[in-house]
């Protein structure tokens, strides 16, 4: 027996630490004695500014510290059928990452009147004090530490309604199946038996709450079918009690309906990806060499995909898997849950031999837009000097309807399209100049037209069945975007913006700006392109000068009225006037532009992960001051998976003009 513990007082208050995870949910690891030497660590982060002249820096209160806990603790063997090696083996594990969850374990710590939700941290000072004849461990003393867990990121839709970017909680209707609700939210009732197989009960009842998981959680996951009786008559009856006691036997029921809730919530404690190499997923011996991992989505060019791998002895050097040409397709999120990002063809390898540390191999791929920019590859000019423009030599003519313009361009690389009905019949007709690629055909399109043009891919779901590449050409706010986020910034715990850099106005930016003018005589736009570089004086924004009053005999063109402003890959229509000719329209909207540029606020912000951002959204910024804080067009967003930082997303966003 331990000294200075009476057996009553030692009995009385047990430590245990009792598991909350499935697939072990209950397990408990209890100790014979008291926590002894118990103490705990609670800090805080002050930054320090220096201040010229003063005695002492400037604190700023910066954040808070994980608290942790200590102790010492004592397992001794009272008779040989005590295991003391088997508790301190599961204590060793605890702290160890669990294979189904992704991360170790969580526990809830229970010493008297102490409980608190925690991880194992660390096992140390082990200390072997005794041994039974047969060798076998009798008497043990350690020091543990534990970690408290707070709660987990308030990451949520501003509309409560919407889902949530994993797991989706739906309500169970009167007479509903899982067939019945796997064809409302996956319009596929065939899923229905892997939501069954998520859930304890047979049959969901009224009013309870049912965790639907993302569809492309099923990709990998094998259909055991399992049969229930159909009607309403008695038979039907008895057998569906019959399945539903059976299936219920092992847990009460009010425990089933509060378990969604509290185990099937996303895991942010857990970042995790999945890569799959021409449809087929990538074993773990070689996703476990993966350094990190980057999807780049933007709305002005090819989306990226960039895997960074430990080259060690160069296997992957000469690897079949990484060859170019083969398409590689990135999944991410949290446990095992994780969801499709991004997908690229691999275009180049770029290794790198450091002076420490093993070599690495650098995998870029591009979305197949980037077959559309080949023509773009070539050489002009040289020298200190700009070419000369020349006229573009002529290439095809382009007649008819904008939709079929878009679908003869896509099927040249083997690509379905996605064009809003509100554009697909406009009618087209221009020269694609000589050398002038296809992406910048339909980029020059996009602009005219005010539309967000994009090439992704869009997968089935189902393993066994690839996907398609899809040219998308849709109005400016109708990108995939089922939820709304408001990202928070300092706000205590309510906080998910982990940090953002503001751009205010770009007076010395330099910048192109595409003018088109419409010509109603003959339904054509006619581009007029005026360049603003760092060297032109400022000039100050008069719309008096502009306006129709021109000479009797200056040729006014009022057929051409309706001008629209392309910058940075977005078309806005500014206005609908008169002017005496395109070229003095270029010069107004090139006025109009400089004047207004205080008004355009970019934003470079960090996020933490979640899987269903992606350009051409929009979202909330708030806590950023009231000149800042307000909706954001996200331009580009890159998720981020780093085997030191986790999951994160990287964001360029421009602030939404009221």
């Amino acid at each position: 027996m331990v000294a200075g513990l009476s057996i009553k007082n030692a009995l009385k208050w047990k430590w245990m630490l009792v598991r909350i995870d499935f697939p072990l949910p209950g397990d408990t690891i209890t100790g014979q004695f008291q926590a002894e030497e118990y103490s705990e660590e609670v800090s805080t982060v002050w930054a320090t500014v220096p201040i010229p002249k003063r005695s002492a820096p400037h604190l700023q209160w910066v954040r808070g510290e994980q608290e942790t806990a200590s102790f010492r603790a004592t397992l001794w063997a009272e008779t040989l059928v005590d295991n003391v090696q088997s508790t301190i083996d599961k204590l060793k594990t605890a702290r160890k990452r669990d294979d189904a969850l992704g991360r170790p374990p969580q526990y809830y710590f229970i010493w008297g009147g102490m409980v608190y939700l925690c991880v194992v941290l660390s096992i140390g000072g082990v200390r072997y004090n005794d041994l039974w004849a047969d060798g076998r461990v009798r008497g043990v003393t350690f020091d543990i530490t534990l970690q408290k867990v707070e709660d987990t990121l308030p990451i949520a839709p501003t509309d409560p309604s919407a889902p949530s970017p994993s797991t989706r909680y739906r309500p169970a209707l009167q007479g509903d199946t899982y067939e019945a609700l796997a064809l409302r939210e996956y319009n596929d009732p065939n899923l229905g038996v892997f939501v069954r197989q998520d859930n304890l009960i047979a049959f969901p009842g009224p009013g309870d709450v049912v965790p639907m998981l993302p569809k492309s959680s099923f990709l990998r996951r094998a259909r055991a079918p399992r049969s229930y009786a159909l009607g309403t008559d008695e038979p039907a009856a008895t057998a569906k009690q019959a399945l539903f006691d059976d299936y219920s036997a092992p847990v009460t029921v009010p425990f089933v309906r509060v378990l969604p809730m509290v185990f099937f919530a996303p895991d942010y404690m857990a970042p995790s990806f999945a890569l799959f190499v021409e449809n087929s997923e990538l074993r773990e011996d070689v996703t476990g060499d993966v350094i990190s991992v980057m999807f780049e989505h933007s709305a002005n060019m090819a989306n990226l995909l960039t895997v960074v791998i430990n080259n060690d002895n160069h296997k992957y050097t000469d690897n079949v898997v990484w060859s170019p040409g083969n398409e590689v397709e990135l999944h991410l999120g949290y446990g095992t849950q994780v969801e499709f990002v991004g997908r690229g063809e691999i275009i180049r390898h770029l290794p790198n031999f450091p002076a420490d540390g093993a070599p690495q191999l650098q995998i870029k791929a591009y979305d197949r837009s980037h077959r559309m920019m080949q023509q773009e590859l070539k050489v002009s000019g040289g020298g200190s000097k700009r070419p000369k423009k020349s006229k573009p030599e002529s290439g095809p003519r382009w007649e008819g309807q904008l939709e079929f313009v878009i679908q003869m361009l896509a099927e040249k690389y083997g690509m379905g399209i996605d064009v809003d009905p509100e554009l697909a019949q406009e009618e087209v007709k221009f020269v694609q100049g000589k050398g002038t690629s296809d992406y910048k055909v339909l980029r020059s399109l996009a602009n005219i037209y005010g539309a967000d043009f994009r090439v992704e891919y869009e997968p089935t779901g189902l393993s066994f069945l690839p996907g398609e590449w899809v040219v998308r050409f849709l109005k400016p706010g109708k990108a995939a975007q089922d939820q709304v986020y408001d990202f928070v910034y300092a706000d205590g715990d309510n906080s998910t913006i982990l940090s953002v850099d503001l751009e205010f106005g770009m007076p010395q930016t330099p910048s192109e700006l595409q003018v088109y003018v419409f010509d109603r005589a003959t339904k054509d736009w006619v581009p007029v392109t005026e360049e603003e570089t760092e060297e032109d004086p400022p000039q100050e924004f008069n719309p008096a000068t502009f306006v129709p009053g021109v000479p009797n005999d200056a040729p006014e063109i009022e057929s051409m009225t309706k001008f629209r402003l392309g910058v940075g890959g977005h078309g806005v229509e500014v206005l609908t006037r008169k002017f005496k000719d395109p070229a003095q329209a270029a010069k107004y909207l090139k006025t109009w532009f400089q004047a207004r540029k205080d008004h355009f606020v970019i934003a470079r912000a960090r996020l933490p992960g979640v899987t269903s951002l992606r350009s051409g959204q929009t979202h909330g910024f708030s806590g950023l001051g009231n000149r800042y804080t307000g909706d954001y067009f996200f331009s580009t967003v890159r998720h981020k998976w780093d085997a030191n930082t986790g999951y994160t997303v990287e964001v360029v966003a421009n602030k939404v003009l009221s």
